[in-house]
């Protein structure tokens, strides 16, 4: 019995010296390949710094696998040449760092409150780029009736198009591609009883999308007087277009009306005298560090229009 036990004991000690063998002439191999190894370093990841926090680069040698990471100072004016950009119509105000030991390694921290292109012809006079050589016939038939629409997002949607249309309800497409291919529509508009149209995008600070549209009364509908209803509507979208959820009430003909003091009846009969009446184009920017959304109304001069020849009348 105790030979067999010195026996195993032997034998468990023998496996496990050879192992530690392997293990020591493995690692050994390793730091021989990777000590003579001509690195050929590759990007795996790239962390930007801020004010608050170094960034980090982290690399990979092709050959070997070896690992290194190269820090990034933080963005402040001991490591940086500092410029303060004002919006335009590439960027909103912030700052651009440009690396004073690399001046190839730039980083820019804008809000997202640009200016619109100014364009003539098809060029921005501002940027000088080519704005609007988009060809909408490559597009193929998206349903996109009515008045259709073509937004860019932001880079923190890698930069995606959305495509807004309407065949009574607003839908919207994306793309990744620059319009190559496009995704199924997603539905932006919630409102069965109403028909609508003229859409507009417009990519909130914190990149939630905003979309407003103008709302009609569909003719078929009798109760509660919707068939007279003028109104403009928004929806929000938190993740880049891919669905929507109802936000708000922007205008409404009703509303408007009990505020001009005039009364729900006086509102039908504007609207049955000029159908096509009530609010048109609705386009939101930010002005004053305010969400602003500028619409065309030719509702409330045909209510006071019908208001005063109805007392010439009289």
């Amino acid at each position: 019995m105790v030979k067999i036990r010195i026996y195993f004991h032997l034998k468990y000690f023998l496996i496990i010296n050879i192992f530690i063998l392997l293990n020591i002439h493995t690692n050994y191999i390793n730091y021989l390949n990777i000590y003579f190894c001509n690195h050929n370093y590759y990007k795996i990841k790239e962390i930007d710094p801020t004010e608050e926090l170094k960034g980090k680069i982290y690399f990979s040698c092709v050959f070997c696998g070896n690992n290194k990471t190269i820090e990034i100072p933080k963005l402040n004016k001991d490591n940086y040449f500092i410029e303060v950009l004002k919006s335009n119509c590439e960027h909103g105000n912030g700052k651009r760092y440009i690396d004073m030991n690399n001046l190839n390694r730039i980083y820019e921290i804008t809000d997202n409150i640009k200016i619109n292109h100014s364009i003539y012809g098809s060029k921005c006079s501002l940027c000088h780029k080519n704005i609007g050589e988009f060809d909408f016939h490559k597009l193929g038939n998206l349903n996109c009736n009515g008045y259709p629409r073509l937004y860019q997002l932001s880079k923190y949607w890698n930069n995606a198009w959305l495509l807004g249309g309407d065949n009574g309800t607003i839908l919207c497409y994306r793309s990744l591609d620059k319009g190559l291919t496009w995704s199924q529509a997603s539905i932006v508009s919630n409102l069965p009883k109403y028909f609508c149209t003229n859409v507009n995008f417009f990519e909130l600070p914190n990149h939630d999308i905003l979309c407003s549209y103008r709302a009609i009364g569909n003719n078929s509908y009798s109760k509660d007087n919707i068939r007279y209803n003028r109104k403009i509507y928004s929806s929000l979208s938190k993740d880049g277009g891919k669905s929507w959820k109802d936000l708000s009430l922007i205008v409404d003909n009703f509303v408007l009306a009990k505020k001009l003091g005039k009364t729900e009846q006086e509102v039908i009969e504007a609207v049955k005298k000029v159908p096509e009446i009530g609010f048109f184009e609705p386009f939101v920017q930010y002005f004053n560090n305010k969400i602003t959304m500028i619409y065309a109304d030719d509702f409330t001069p045909m209510l006071l229009l019908s208001f005063k020849i109805s007392i010439l009348n009289n």
